[in-house]
C-alpha cells in the first residue's frame, strides 16, 4: 500500500464465460513470481476469481479456483448434448435451474460471505438493466454480489436487489481498468480473456450476430478503457497463452462435449495461461 494507504497494485479480473479458466494460470503465475494485491476488482468471471483471491490472497485460493472449474464442468453445469437440450437451456424454466445450480457452485467456493470480511479490499460490478449503467459493489452480502456480476444473458436468470434487475457486467464494461485507476492503483496487472484484437470473424448465420455484436463493443470499450490510463499508472496486461483470440458467445458457453473433455479444455487453458504470464513476468523483470 502507499503511504496515504491507497492501493499501489491491483488485479484486474475481466469477463469471458468459461474462458475465464485463463485467469487460474495468470494468477497462480504471479502468486507464485510473489506478486500480491492490494486492490482486486473483478467483472463477471473475473468477479468469481476475484472474490476467492480477496478472501484469501495466497496459494491456497488457486486451490479453490482450479477445484471450481473442475465441478463446473464435472457437474455439467451448461452442458447439453442435443438440440433440445440447448432449447430447454435457453427457457425460462431452463435459466431457472441453471441459475440455481450455478448458485450452490458458487456459494461452496466462497469463503466469505460479506466483502467486510475479505482479506483485501475488492469491487465487482454487474450492469444494471433499467439504467443501463454500472451497478458496483464493494461492501455487504458477497454472494449476491458475485452472482449478479455472472448472471450471463439468456442462459442464466437476472439478480433482483433492491428492486434493481442486474445481470452480467461484462454487458457494460469487460475489463474494469478505471475502477482500479480511480481506486489510486498505481500498477495494474490485467487479466484479459476475450475479446481480443482481431477476433471477430463475420458470422456465417443470422443467430450468431448478436454475439458479434457483443463483442464488437467489448473490444471497443476495453480499446478506450486502456488508453484512457493516465501515463503515471503502469499497465501489464497478460497472455492467455492462446495464439489465436476467442470470442465470448452464448453458444460457446453451452458445452457441447461431455464433462470430461469441459475437464481437460480447463485444464488446458489454465497450464498455457500459466506458462505464457510466468513467461511475460520473466521477460519484464517482476516479481522473485
Amino acid at each position: 500500500m502507499t503511504r496515504k494507504g491507497r492501493p499501489s497494485v491491483a488485479f484486474v479480473l475481466g469477463g469471458g464465460g468459461v474462458l475465464g479458466a485463463h485467469q487460474t494460470g495468470m494468477l497462480s503465475a504471479l502468486l507464485l513470481s510473489g506478486i500480491r494485491p492490494d486492490l482486486v476488482v473483478g467483472v463477471s468471471s473475473g468477479a468469481l476469481h476475484g472474490a476467492v483471491l480477496a478472501a484469501d490472497p495466497t496459494l491456497n485460493s488457486l486451490i479453490t479456483m482450479r477445484r471450481f472449474w473442475h465441478d463446473f464442468h464435472e457437474r455439467a453445469i451448461l452442458h447439453r448434448c442435443r438440440l433440445e437440450r440447448v432449447v430447454s437451456t435457453l427457457a425460462p424454466s431452463g435459466r431457472r435451474r441453471t441459475s440455481q445450480r450455478f448458485r450452490r457452485l458458487v456459494e461452496e467456493h466462497l469463503a466469505a460471505e460479506r466483502f467486510e470480511e475479505l482479506a483485501i479490499p475488492f469491487h465487482c460490478m454487474a450492469t444494471d438493466i433499467g439504467a443501463a449503467c454500472e451497478r458496483w459493489f464493494a461492501r455487504g452480502p458477497l454472494l449476491p454480489a458475485v452472482l449478479a456480476s455472472t448472471a450471463v444473458p439468456a442462459l442464466m436468470e437476472t439478480v433482483s436487489l433492491d428492486g434493481v434487475q442486474l445481470a452480467d457486467g461484462g454487458l457494460v464494461n469487460s475489463l474494469p481498468v478505471d475502477r482500479a485507476v480511480t481506486l489510486g492503483a498505481r500498477t495494474l496487472y490485467v487479466m484479459q480473456t476475450t475479446p481480443g484484437p482481431g477476433s471477430t470473424e463475420i458470422p456465417d448465420h443470422v443467430w450468431e450476430w448478436p454475439s458479434m455484436a457483443l463483442n464488437i463493443t467489448q473490444r471497443y470499450r476495453v480499446r478506450a478503457s486502456l488508453e484512457a490510463v493516465p501515463e503515471d499508472v503502469t499497465v501489464h496486461v497478460l497472455p492467455t497463452g492462446i495464439s489465436r483470440p476467442e470470442q465470448f458467445s452464448v453458444q460457446r458457453q453451452i458445452q457441447t462435449a461431455g464433462p470430461a473433455e469441459g475437464i481437460k479444455d480447463a485444464e488446458i487453458r489454465i497450464e498455457r495461461s500459466y506458462l505464457a504470464t510466468q513467461r511475460y513476468l520473466w521477460r519484464h523483470g517482476l516479481g522473485s
